[in-house]
């Protein structure tokens, strides 16, 4: 993001094409490529970047303004070939044809009398639908998980999913299952951008809240020693960006700044 506000179009559509090398359906990715693609002139290809992120999100707004933005094609107008100009030729009524004389409206054959409609068949009555019948079965409530350590991207990724239908609660214990020490060998290249983002997300909302700031640093820590931080930090939008500021202003509070530092430079915190 910070190439593209900066104009370097070719710096931004190298990371983003690196991003979506790893994960194609990446939506913002392909917008923001797009968007540098378009500051290249390279209007063809910018074109069919958002128009295969508009198909991942199609209502996505900043995608549909962006396409909006796009020079339209001029096709050259067609020529037109003149018509030739028709001859008229004029008619001349002869004389040995009487004009017809116009009968007097009495004379004409009357119209057809429609019947009053006191006459006509009564409009079949159709009879009204049922009423539909309430459901009285009620949504059950999903059952308590059995919350495990993961061993594997594999296993967490299943449990993320099957925790996430039941809320951030339940995200929040899991999390709490996993040593941030383990992170790196567990996730290795293999988090996705949402999960990182939901991440972000409980660590704000339910560490920040309830944890010391010890916790929250060692979580933090072993986040930052992903392989792909870089990358995953790059795309996170306004909110995902406002969470990391809760955090770490929730660490300056007791974490000395000269440790700090390190650490939220590697989320592109400036403290």
């Amino acid at each position: 993001m910070a190439n593209l506000k900066l104009k370097k179009y070719t710096e931004a559509e190298a990371d983003c094409s690196k991003c979506l090398a790893l994960q194609p359906a990446h939506v913002k990715a392909l917008w923001r490529r797009g968007i540098a693609l378009k500051g290249l002139h390279r209007i063809e290809e910018a074109q069919s970047d958002f128009e295969r992120a508009l198909t991942l999100e199609p209502s996505n707004q900043s995608i549909i303004d962006e396409l909006a933005k796009l020079p339209k094609k001029h096709t050259p107008p067609s020529e037109t070939i003149p018509s030739k100009p028709s001859v008229v030729v004029p008619q001349t009524s002869t004389p040995s044809e009487p004009a017809a004389k116009l009968k007097p409206a009495s004379l004409l054959e009357p119209a057809s009398l429609t019947k009053p409609a006191s006459l006509t068949k009564p409009a079949s009555l159709t009879k009204p639908a049922p009423a539909p019948v309430a459901n009285t079965q009620t949504t059950q409530p999903l059952p308590k998980m059995k919350l495990v350590c993961p061993r594997s991207s594999y296993e967490f990724s299943r449990d993320w999913k099957a925790c996430t239908k039941r809320g951030d609660q339940t995200l929040y214990e899991y999390l709490q299952c996993i040593p941030p020490s383990t992170f790196p060998a567990l996730f290795k290249s293999s988090l996705e951008p949402d999960q990182f983002e939901k991440i972000l997300s409980i660590v704000s909302a339910f560490y920040c809240r309830e944890k010391p700031a010890e916790d929250i640093y060692n979580v933090m820590e072993g986040i930052s020693k992903l392989p792909r931080l870089d990358m995953l930090v790059m795309f996170l939008d306004k909110s995902r960006q406002q969470d990391l500021h809760t955090i770490f202003n929730k660490l300056k509070e007791t974490v000395p700044r000269e440790k700090l530092l390190p650490l939220a430079s590697k989320f592109s915190v400036k403290l």
